[in-house]
């Protein structure tokens, strides 16, 4: 069901509970939802409070509900803000929707290289090429998720390392040659990024882009990450997953919208 939050997912998806929260750094909300056939929503990075959050990564950690409808959605977001509207909103124009394929594409299964045709055609979107400034940025993401998550972590944790399990301890052990100067520089690129993406969505009104590779993996070892879900995690933008199609063997495959940040509700778009 996928790493993180996956719990909050399974959850939902066996109706052991109707609505879940979860935190998402890279994909642990939208990915997860994806994977379990959910709607999953990622907020704008403060679109919810995010006070009492135990925090991994504080810059970007970023709270997300999951439900089986977005009526139950809607409904969810709307009680946990401060004169939240719980009803789904109607527009009244057709909205521009670009098509991202992201640096992520190569890692693209079948499913989801037809599930992108498949909803460009029917919603007429236009491709979108995000300039390699945002490939860039994300190749130094791993310098604030490691500085910042050596300092956040549990000194309990950090005297029994011999017993974490391996990527948790690669990343704490990484984060000790970073430098406050690496951590500087890679944050003011990202922030570059955000004023760039701003200036894309002067062209739409929402970005559709995969939610995951594919349907789930079969090995429940395996540890991945969320290649075409980091990015607007790190862009502090809001996404949403809805399942739509499925894999070859019958799995949900989500497919993911992004909108500008601070968006969230329909009616603040531009």
């Amino acid at each position: 069901p996928g790493v993180s939050s996956a719990g909050s997912a399974a959850s939902v998806a066996d109706f052991m509970v109707p609505l879940a929260n979860g935190t998402q750094t890279g994909g642990s909300v939208i990915r997860p939802a994806s994977l379990c056939g959910l709607y999953g929503f990622k907020g704008s990075i403060n679109a919810f409070d995010r006070a009492g959050i135990r925090h991994l990564k504080p810059s970007i950690d970023t709270l997300g509900l999951f439900a089986r409808s977005l009526v139950d959605l809607a409904l969810m977001r709307g009680s946990l803000i401060a004169g939240g509207n719980t009803k789904i909103k109607r527009i009244g124009k057709a909205p521009r929707i670009g098509i991202a394929r992201t640096h992520a594409w190569p890692s693209a299964k079948p499913e989801t290289v037809q599930m992108i045709d498949v909803a460009q055609t029917i919603l007429g979107a236009t491709d979108v090429n995000l300039p390699s400034l945002f490939e860039d940025t994300m190749k130094r993401f791993s310098v604030i998720t490691r500085y910042e998550g050596l300092r956040t972590t549990d000194p309990v944790v950090m005297d029994n390392l011999d017993k974490v399990n391996p990527w948790s301890r690669e990343g704490i052990e990484g984060g000790r040659t970073i430098t406050r100067a690496d951590f500087d520089a890679a944050t003011h690129e990202a922030e570059a990024a955000r004023a760039e993406l701003t200036r894309v969505f002067n062209d739409c009104d929402v970005i559709i882009t995969p939610a995951d590779s594919g349907e789930a993996s079969t090995d429940l070892a395996a540890v991945e990450g969320g290649p075409f879900n980091t990015l607007w995690t790190h862009m502090y933008v809001p996404c949403l997953t809805i399942p739509a199609f499925v894999g070859p063997n019958g799995m949900p495959v989500g497919l993911q919208i992004v909108g500008p940040l601070g968006a969230d509700d329909w009616s603040a778009a531009p």
